[in-house]
């Protein structure tokens, strides 16, 4: 696999997590936050998908904030950086598989 190809997929998975993180504010009129999983009702199943796709986009936000500040955070910072290039690269992947599958069903 090329250097190219590994990049596409976790381009693709970047852009459906701050699809849905973009798409989730604009919904509720709030940003998306692990606070969302306070409360407990129906849409508690909606919230999480929602979470678990953009959630490298929240976590990459994240260690970047801490990333700015410096100190002891630097080396967790990295590491929550390269979590979320992995959850980008595993969401690209389903992503770009799901569509191929999709495409071959059809025609």
């Amino acid at each position: 696999m090329s250097i190219f190809s590994l990049g596409f997929l976790v381009a693709t998975g970047l852009v459906a997590a701050g699809l849905v993180s973009s798409l989730w504010a604009s919904v509720t009129g709030e940003p998306l936050r692990l606070a969302v999983l306070e409360e407990l009702d129906g849409l508690m199943p909606l919230r999480v998908f929602a979470l678990v796709l953009s959630l490298p986009l929240l976590l990459s936000h994240v260690a970047a904030r801490q990333l700015d500040r410096g100190g002891p955070g630097v080396l967790v910072s990295g590491l929550a950086l390269s979590a979320a290039a992995c959850w980008c690269l595993i969401q690209g992947v389903v992503i770009v598989a799901g569509i191929m599958r999709f495409a071959a069903a059809v025609g």
